[in-house]
C-alpha cells in the first residue's frame, strides 16, 4: 500500500496502509510477551496454521512487523506506530537463544522455544527440524532499534524523511525477445511449470512438475520492467 501511494500518489492507499498499522498495534500480544502471533483466530487468538506453524509467539513475523510499523511511522509522520515497538524489543531480545538467533515459534504463557521433528511432532528440541522450513531465524533486532531510534528522533524534529521503498526493479536489459520467450512458456492454465522434487514422506522425495514462486516472481518482474520500459 505504501509503494502504491508512493507511485500512484492517491490518499485511499495511504490510508489503507494506516488501517493494516491499526491492526498490528491491535494485534500485539499482552505481557509477559508482548509481540506477534504468526496467526490468529476471529477472535484474536493465536492459532494453527499449517501442520508445522503451531499457535505461539513468532520471532520471524514479529521483527518483520516491528520494520513495518517503523515504516509507517515515517511514511505518515504519526508516532503512534512506534509505541508497540520498545516493549517487543525488549521481549524478543530476552527471548534470543543461545546462539544469538530467535526461533520461529514460541510457547504462550511459557516462551518455551517450539520446534517441530521431521516427523511433525511438536518438539522443545531443535535438534530435529524440517529442511523445509526456518525454525531458526537471524536476529534483526539490532538494525530495526536504529531504525526506531532514527524515526524517533526524526518525528520529535518534525524533520521526517523516507528513502524511496524498494521496487524490486532488476538490473540489466528486459527485451523483447526475453519477454516473449516468458509468455510463449507459458502452460494453457496461465502458469509456468517446470521440474521439481516433491516430498512424499520423511524419507522419500519424486522428481514431478511444479509451479516456482520464484520462477514466477521473476518472470512477473522482466514483463513489468518491459512493460514498464515500453508504456
Amino acid at each position: 500500500m505504501l509503494l502504491a501511494h508512493e507511485i500512484y500518489g492517491e490518499k485511499r492507499w495511504l490510508e489503507s496502509a494506516r488501517r493494516g498499522g491499526d491492526f498490528l498495534i491491535l494485534a500485539q500480544m499482552p505481557a509477559p510477551q508482548p509481540a506477534w502471533a504468526q496467526q490468529y483466530n476471529f477472535a484474536m487468538q493465536p492459532v494453527w496454521a499449517r501442520v508445522f506453524e503451531p499457535p505461539g509467539i513468532s520471532g520471524g513475523e514479529s521483527q518483520g512487523v516491528l520494520e513495518t510499523l517503523i515504516e509507517l511511522a515515517l511514511a505518515t509522520g504519526e508516532a503512534r506506530y512506534l509505541e508497540p515497538v520498545p516493549r517487543a524489543l525488549d521481549y524478543l531480545r530476552a527471548s534470543l537463544l543461545p546462539d544469538g538467533r530467535l526461533a520461529r515459534f514460541y510457547e504462550l504463557q511459557t516462551n518455551r522455544p517450539l520446534f517441530m521433528t521431521r516427523n511433525y511432532k511438536l518438539t522443545y528440541d531443535g535438534s530435529d527440524v524440517p529442511t523445509h522450513y526456518s525454525f531458526f531465524m537471524r536476529s534483526q533486532l539490532d538494525p530495526i532499534a536504529e531504525r526506531y531510534a532514527g524515526a524517533k528522533r526524526q518525528l520529535a524534529e518534525g524533520k521526517v524523511s523516507r528513502p524511496a521503498l524498494n521496487r524490486r526493479e532488476r538490473t540489466g536489459a528486459d527485451t523483447a525477445g526475453e519477454a516473449r520467450t516468458i509468455v510463449a512458456a507459458l502452460d494453457p492454465r496461465g502458469a509456468w511449470l517446470e521440474t521439481g522434487m516433491i516430498r512424499i514422506d520423511a524419507k522419500q522425495r519424486a522428481e514431478q512438475p511444479v509451479i516456482e514462486s520464484r520462477t514466477f516472481i521473476r518472470n512477473l518482474l522482466v514483463l513489468a520492467n518491459f512493460a514498464a520500459k515500453t508504456k
